[in-house]
């Protein structure tokens, strides 16, 4: 097999690749709505279970936005997953069957709001997997990586920070 040489220098407006550190800052929204969006989205199902009648229709139309909003950001999220499966240089088949995963639980989750619930969960098991996939340091198809700048990691220490606390909350809830 012959070797292939890609150019070394990394392009700042190419962004066809992730590294860890930027896959985890570019999250920081998306924890940051995760943690807006769950609390919500439990407590309004929450306050559903005990409802009947057109109350329990109005809460569960809106445990249903905020279902289709974490929908929206898994869709975004996924995104980033693939630009880090570009890095990588593996993982993206796992990438589509979270999305179809997402998908398939955010229409069940419109009509039936309590099924949107692993929506969510799709959101950590993508956070996971794009951290789980390994480093490359070296150029490849998708051109040289970007190097971190220091705003890039204090964004991605803030998106761990969040990611600590929330862990800690739920767990202490």
């Amino acid at each position: 097999m012959p070797y292939i040489e890609y150019d070394n220098s990394p392009d700042l407006f190419d962004n066809r690749r992730l590294s860890r550190t930027r896959f985890l800052a570019h999250n920081l929204p998306v924890v940051l709505g995760f943690n807006v969006l769950f609390p919500l989205t439990a407590w309004l199902l929450d306050r559903a279970a005990g409802t009947t009648g057109t109350a329990f229709g109005h809460i569960g139309s809106a445990a249903a936005v905020f279902v289709a909003a974490a929908y929206i950001l898994l869709r975004w999220q996924n995104g980033l997953l693939g630009r880090r499966c570009n890095d990588a240089g593996r993982g993206w088949r796992v990438s589509e069957w979270l999305l179809k995963i997402a998908a398939v639980s955010a229409v069940i989750g419109w009509a039936l709001p309590a099924f949107g619930l692993p929506v969510f969960l799709v959101i950590w098991i993508q956070i996971l997997f794009g951290l789980y996939l390994p480093a490359n340091p070296q150029p490849n198809i998708s051109g040289a990586p970007r190097p971190d700048t220091p705003a890039v990691r204090w964004a991605a220490w803030a998106a761990a920070g969040f990611l600590l606390l929330t862990v800690l909350w739920y767990k202490a809830v």
